[in-house]
């Protein structure tokens, strides 16, 4: 069935070319368009920015008898990880001139939010939840990430300031 599909012609003004499955073209053309939305519009991404880095201090100081179960292997480590991949992104977008120092700067400045929130998190100011260095890594591999997907995600746009 999905060779049947493959085999149809492009319609007229289409991204696929004949013989590429119909997907093919879409979802370069959403990382895209979401990528330029973070990207043009810089007073908006940093509502969004700082919006996220609330949602991060709040979510991580939750007491941990508040959380549900989820049947999820490693769940909380994913957590960590999608939401400090988001951080770094956003911010990037809001200063958006791709520099490796910035990146750096990114970088650590993620490590560094992880570090605090675990810090606190170990102190006891919220029940239930703990220092955990594992959690600091998923941080830090999670900035990493959404950095990468940002200098990326650039570089395939051709965005410019």
């Amino acid at each position: 069935m999905a060779a049947k599909i493959a085999e149809k012609k492009p319609c007229p003004g289409s991204f696929r070319k004949e013989g590429e499955p119909i997907f093919a073209a879409v979802k370069p053309r959403i990382m895209k368009a979401f990528f330029r939305f973070f990207y043009l519009y810089k007073k908006r991404t940093a509502w969004i920015a700082v919006l996220w880095t609330l949602l991060i201090l709040v979510a991580c100081l939750i007491p941990g008898n508040e959380i549900p179960d989820v049947n999820v292997p490693l769940a909380d480590k994913w957590v960590h990880f999608a939401i400090f991949g988001g951080f770094a992104f956003l911010w990037m977008c809001v200063y958006q001139r791709p520099a490796l120092g910035k990146g750096i700067f990114m970088a650590v400045l993620t490590t560094a939010l992880g570090y605090a929130v675990e810090l606190l998190q170990g102190s006891g100011i919220t029940r239930g939840r703990s220092y955990d260095p594992y959690d600091l890594l998923a941080d830090s591999i999670g900035g990493i990430l959404g950095l990468a997907a940002f200098f990326g995600l650039h570089r395939h746009t051709g965005a410019s300031t």
